[in-house]
């Protein structure tokens, strides 16, 4: 294995991740979400009379979020990995965020909050009527009788964090930043 194009933990060697994986692997998540949101969604809504952000967290919870955390650990048992606290640390990156760390997440939030401002204006003057929200997005708040809507949000919001963070950060990043060199992962992961 080229030493250059490897990542050595544990007497484990990570390989880069090449342009046509990643489309791969980021082109089916992005078709399983398009089928989901726009015709399971719909669908589940019509045949239950379910609100949309209720059939929401049941397709994406169980249908994107969960196989994305079970994808993550299924990549990191080929690798040779178990979980445990080395592993989360080392190979996942879940460690305590350093000052640096603060100061890219915030200047990054404010970037995209400046570029998502910005790119929905030239949106506006192009198409009069722009509706950014998907129709799934859209609820009435909550109110009593309602709050049961809550507890089925926690599961789905902890699918939701752990799927992506383990998926796409911890497990996928790293094979993508051994192609590119460091200055651009930085500008784009934010760390």
């Amino acid at each position: 294995m080229d030493k250059n194009n490897a990542l050595k933990s544990d007497e484990i060697y990570l390989r880069g991740m090449g342009f046509i994986e990643s489309l791969a692997i980021f082109g089916i998540a992005s078709v399983i979400l398009i089928i989901e949101t726009q015709f399971l969604i719909p669908y589940l809504n019509k045949i239950s009379g379910w609100e949309t952000i209720v059939c929401w967290f049941i397709v994406a919870g169980l249908g994107f979020f969960l196989p994305m955390l079970i994808t993550a650990i299924l990549i990191l048992r080929k690798e040779g990995f178990r979980l445990n606290k080395k592993v989360w640390i080392e190979r996942l990156r879940f460690r305590k965020m350093t000052k640096s760390d603060w100061l890219w997440s915030i200047g990054a939030i404010f970037v995209i909050m400046l570029l998502s401002t910005f790119i929905v204006e030239i949106l506006k003057s192009i198409i009069s009527d722009v509706n950014y929200r998907p129709t799934f997005m859209s609820f009435e708040p909550l109110s009593a009788g309602r709050y049961w809507i809550l507890l089925l949000w926690f599961p789905y919001w902890i699918l939701n964090i752990m799927g992506e963070e383990i998926l796409w950060r911890g497990t996928l990043l790293p094979h993508n930043c051994m192609n590119v060199t460091e200055n651009t992962i930085t500008f784009l992961a934010g760390y």
